[in-house]
């Protein structure tokens, strides 16, 4: 089947892995992974941009291309819109494969997320009085967030992919 003829709010099948379809926008549609791909720090340099920061190289090195060896064409991705701007408002595209949702996302997208019960990484930058950090989701999102520095070695990755509604998907 075809990701257009998935539900919003379902999951399915894509290159070896369980995704949910979060949201459709024209021909790009956004989807998260179903399950978190193991604790890292997004950056050891505190790099707090995702662009920048060793959390982007990764997803769009290493976890990219296993998700071409699980399947995934190359055809099939659409560039991100990453929500980098300070508290999570202005969106900017960056011609990226795998990406993070930003904390707004977060907050709108939560009751079709499910949780996993470990903080999870955005791409939302965070001044606070410890300085320039990176806020984190727990559970789904709906259960509130946290600011973490780069280089904190718990929270986990919950890639995020938008894909054309023609891939080719199970459900």
């Amino acid at each position: 089947m075809q990701l257009r003829e998935v539900s919003v709010g379902s999951a399915f099948r894509y290159a070896g892995r369980e995704w949910i379809l979060l949201d459709r926008r024209s021909d790009r549609h956004l989807c998260i992974s179903a399950a978190g791909e193991g604790a890292r720090q997004f950056d050891p340099g505190i790099k707090a941009r995702f662009d920048q920061a060793a959390a982007g190289a990764w997803l769009n090195g290493e976890y990219y291309e296993a998700l071409l060896s699980g399947g995934a064409s190359a055809a099939d991705f659409t560039p991100m819109v990453l929500n980098l701007a300070n508290g999570g408002v202005g969106d900017v595209v960056y011609a990226l494969h795998v990406g993070l949702l930003s904390w707004r996302q977060w907050l709108h997208y939560a009751p079709m997320i499910p949780p996993i019960w470990r903080w999870q990484w955005t791409c939302s930058l965070s001044d606070g009085i410890r300085g320039t950090g990176l806020r984190c989701m727990a559970g789904s999102g709906a259960n509130g967030y946290s600011y973490y520095p780069p280089n904190h070695p718990d929270p986990i990755m919950r890639p995020a992919v938008s894909l054309l509604s023609g891939t080719v998907v199970e459900q």
